[in-house]
């Protein structure tokens, strides 16, 4: 679809410059069904910044992305205006847009699976190297299904932060299932870098577990997954929320799959949705 040939789009936005980001986030938006101009009149009236980023020609797909990502999250602790849930939707489809990401590369993902060598579990100065290495990997193994990822998200007016969050972009697979279930487009995943798991760090990940994140998220830490930490998930599960536990030494095992290269893509699709599969039936018991 060209963007100049479509007159709701000018009707609400007036002028827009020949920038990819707005080409992208035209064809994507502007579908059969006409709705673009429901999201851009949206932009203008309630989420001015995002709008101009739109319009930018100096905008980066980064920026936009962090700049919806913000919304959304903000929306969910602002209590004198809160999103709605056509606005959150809206917002929604916007992120779908920027499902594109660079994967990280074998090397990065390879300097990873050494750094995590190197790290004393339990050690707290070390928690944000502990995280930075997982963010590579995750990135590495999940990608093209789960993408983008944000290191210290601030949500709750700021007052926390999400170890990490990335986007699900997944079109089938156990992923997609996730996505469509929890209504998780964002995947929210916390850091430990011990070998121990306590209540709290449950209770924590929960937390961030609403409506407008989504209800699946991910908790790494250094250790075993024990009968008792599974007693945890399941209590999540009856609250209609997936915490699915994840050991360094498991996402190093899946990093070094891919890497190697012995299997092809659709291959390595399979045993990740295998692996996804065993952890999602083990949370409902």
């Amino acid at each position: 679809m060209s963007l100049n040939s479509e007159p709701a789009f000018q009707k609400h936005v007036g002028s827009v410059p020949d920038s990819s980001i707005a080409l992208v986030i035209a064809d994507a938006i502007l579908g059969p069904l006409d709705r673009g101009t429901d999201v851009l009149l949206f932009c203008r009236q309630r989420l001015p910044h995002v709008r101009r980023l739109l319009m930018s020609n100096k905008a980066s797909r980064e920026d936009l992305e962090d700049a919806i990502n913000r919304c959304a999250l903000d929306g969910y602790m602002e209590k004198n205006r809160p999103l709605r849930p056509q606005d959150l939707a809206l917002l929604k489809r916007l992120l779908a847009t920027l499902r594109t990401a660079e994967p990280v590369n074998e090397l990065s993902a390879s300097k990873a699976v050494n750094d995590l060598k190197h790290l004393d579990a339990g050690s707290r100065k070390q928690a944000n190297l502990y995280k930075n290495a997982i963010k590579e990997l995750l990135a590495f193994v999940f990608y093209p299904w789960l993408v983008s990822p944000r290191t210290e998200v601030p949500i709750r007016n700021e007052t926390k932060a999400v170890d990490i969050v990335l986007q699900n972009a997944a079109r089938d697979g156990i992923l997609a299932d996730l996505k469509r279930r929890y209504d998780s487009l964002l995947v929210p995943v916390e850091t430990k870098n011990s070998k121990t798991l306590h209540s709290s760090y449950f209770s924590q990940l929960e937390g961030y577990l609403t409506k407008p994140v989504g209800k699946w998220g991910i908790l790494c830490f250094r250790g075993r997954i024990e009968p008792k930490h599974l007693q945890q998930v399941k209590g999540a599960h009856n609250e209609g929320k997936f915490l699915m536990l994840l050991t360094d030494s498991e996402l190093v095992g899946l990093a070094k799959a891919k890497i190697s290269g012995r299997q092809s893509r659709d291959d390595f699709s399979a045993t990740l949705d295998q692996f996804i599969r065993k952890r999602f039936d083990e949370s409902i018991g």
